[in-house]
């Protein structure tokens, strides 16, 4: 097994914009390290503290992330 637990928790990304930076060399680096990923949706704080105008959700955040780590993993990336 891998190195460490990732714990990602979807509060922390403030805006869409976030979702997809134009570089993702230190976040996929951990991504590829880590032995173990967990997502926390944490849905009151992503609305608590996204920016003015945005609409995201914890959930919404968490697939997208999801997503992101699945194509990171795949055999042909």
């Amino acid at each position: 097994m891998k190195g460490f637990i990732f714990d990602i928790d979807c509060d922390f990304v403030l805006c869409r914009k976030a979702l997809h930076p134009e570089q993702h060399t230190v976040f996929d680096k951990l991504l590829c390290r880590a032995g173990l990923i967990t997502l926390s949706c944490e849905n009151d704080w992503v609305k608590i503290l996204q920016l003015p105008g945005e609409n995201l959700s914890g959930r919404e955040i968490a697939g997208i992330l999801e997503e992101y780590c699945h194509a990171l993993a795949a055999p042909d990336r």
